[in-house]
């Protein structure tokens, strides 16, 4: 039995796509989160509109999760070196996507997962793991760089996207016992997470009036 994915976002500004499935036995999540400014087109139009959006969201249902149903979770492992285009031919997966003014996401399948951010997006991809242990954050990729890697997902397992200033200001320096780290390590740890949008609401109580951007977290769920 496959460990279940729970999810949650939580956006002032900016644009995100999140989408969560289940093929042949396997739990399949992915997003897609970035832009943090308000992006305007040559004629004053958001940068990434609606149409984007559904787009990224329909490659994941037809491109990946083919992928998906053919290869099931050893997919993951393929993926980098793997391009899936929209109909106006932009990259719908991984460190090149186009999407407004940068973005990182996660495509995690079963028990692994996918992760990207662009150079210069703004956004990173931190992770809650165990070292010697006790549970830390640390940041699996950084805006600075770019880039992409597959990261293993055990159960109790965390990812997040979100704007690199603010996991530097806030997650990131543990030492201040009340800030959003202590406050997401205690939330896990608790088991209190009952569903989707419960995770939502937590992600946004998390925030303060220093958040701006968006972000998506995945989290599996301890047996």
């Amino acid at each position: 039995m496959q460990s279940e994915f729970l999810t949650g976002y939580v956006k002032t500004s900016g644009h995100i796509v999140l989408e969560k499935a289940a093929v042949k036995e396997n739990n399949v999540f992915y997003t897609a989160a970035g832009d943090l400014e308000e992006m305007k087109d040559d004629e004053g139009r958001p940068a990434v509109s609606g149409r984007t959006v559904g787009e990224l969201a329909s490659g994941f249902h037809h491109e990946i999760m083919e992928e998906v149903s053919k290869k099931g979770g050893d997919c993951i492992f393929s993926l980098p070196g793997k391009t899936f285009y929209n109909s106006e031919r932009k990259v719908l997966l991984g460190p090149d996507m186009s999407f407004g003014s940068g973005c990182a996401g996660i495509l995690a399948v079963s028990g692994n997962s996918y992760v990207w951010t662009q150079e210069g997006s703004g956004m990173c991809v931190i992770r809650i793991t165990e070292v010697l242990g006790k549970s830390r954050i640390i940041k699996c990729l950084s805006s600075e760089i770019g880039g992409d890697t597959t990261v293993g997902l055990a159960p109790g397992s965390v990812l997040a996207v979100c704007p690199e200033d603010w996991a530097d200001a806030q997650l990131l320096p543990e030492r201040k016992e009340d800030n959003a780290f202590v406050s997401l390590l205690s939330v896990f740890s608790s088991g209190d997470i009952r569903d989707d949008a419960f995770f939502d609401r937590v992600l946004a109580e998390l925030t303060d009036d220093t958040f701006k951007g968006c972000m998506a977290v995945l989290a599996v769920r301890k047996s």
